[in-house]
């Protein structure tokens, strides 16, 4: 089951399966009777299914706030757009609905089922685009091999920054993965960087902690080799650089009258009439 202290825990309920014991993903299934749950994107209006949105649920488990916090409580539930009269509880977590479902968004199996991809909170900005490292880190686990993933932006060697995948996974093979990621996902969320790591930092409550994920540095850049000259053999002499003949401009300077004369300086800038004109 997932769910959220503020609409009274339980949001969705999935029977689990032997078969989820090996999946890549996180399926949290349906939203429980009485509940609804939007994929919504930033306008608040729902996304196709397949696509990464933030959850927002509805209905009369919802709290009526936070005490004495007007300001957060404002920020978190919000006017429905579907219900007038009703507010919905912004989550914070990203999802995205089966392929199946997502056209009514009702507690039914055969409209589909919510996969769940991390916090919205999480987001990362890279050369102007808002990337979901949630979204990136479900594509690299679905190649065989990998177990865990994790996203994050580190700076290179000339201090530009770039998307790092730590990958955990004996059986990981970085160029598989980074070509399926290239199949899958933007070219603009494919990682520049695939690491194997042994393990990926977890915070006391057993969750990823994305600060503690370790600097990956870059390989020097080799020197290319210069070949020596032959014992008893001279170095060849550089090779001379053809001069050209410098050219200076031609300018004549002209009043606001017709008879040609040279600059003037004076102290008003109101006073300065002379215009140039030059030609090479």
């Amino acid at each position: 089951m997932y769910g959220i202290t503020e609409t009274c825990v339980h949001v969705t309920v999935r029977p689990l399966t032997r078969a989820d014991a090996t999946r890549a993903d996180s399926v949290i299934g349906v939203p429980l009777a009485g509940l609804t749950v939007h994929v919504l994107d930033r306008y608040l209006q729902p996304v196709p299914p397949g696509v990464t949105g933030e959850v927002y649920v509805a209905g009369g488990q919802l709290a009526h706030g936070y005490l004495d916090r007007a300001g957060l409580t404002a920020g978190r539930f919000v006017a429905n757009p579907f219900a007038a009269g009703e507010r919905l509880y912004r989550s914070g977590d990203l999802a995205r609905w089966t392929p199946r479902g997502a056209q009514a968004e009702r507690a039914s199996a055969q409209q589909g089922e919510l996969v769940y991809l991390g916090r919205s909170d999480h987001q990362l900005k890279l050369r102007g685009f808002r990337i979901e490292p949630g979204e990136i880190e479900v594509a690299l686990l679905e190649v065989d091999g990998v177990d865990g993933a994790a996203v994050s932006v580190q700076p290179d060697a000339q201090g530009r920054p770039r998307l790092v995948a730590h990958l955990v996974g004996r059986g990981a093979d970085v160029d598989a993965v980074r070509e399926h990621a290239a199949d899958v996902l933007p070219a603009h969320m494919v990682p520049a960087v695939f690491v194997v790591v042994d393990r990926l930092p977890l915070t006391i409550n057993g969750k990823l902690d994305r600060d503690a994920l370790p600097a990956i540095a870059e390989p020097p850049i080799a020197e290319p080799a210069i070949a020596e000259p032959a014992a008893g053999q001279a170095a060849p002499a550089p090779r001379p650089r053809a001069s050209r003949p410098r050219r200076w401009p031609r300018c004549s300077a002209r009043s606001s009258g017709s008879t040609p004369r040279p600059w003037t300086l004076t102290s008003s800038p109101w006073a300065a009439t002379a215009s140039s004109r030059c030609s090479w």
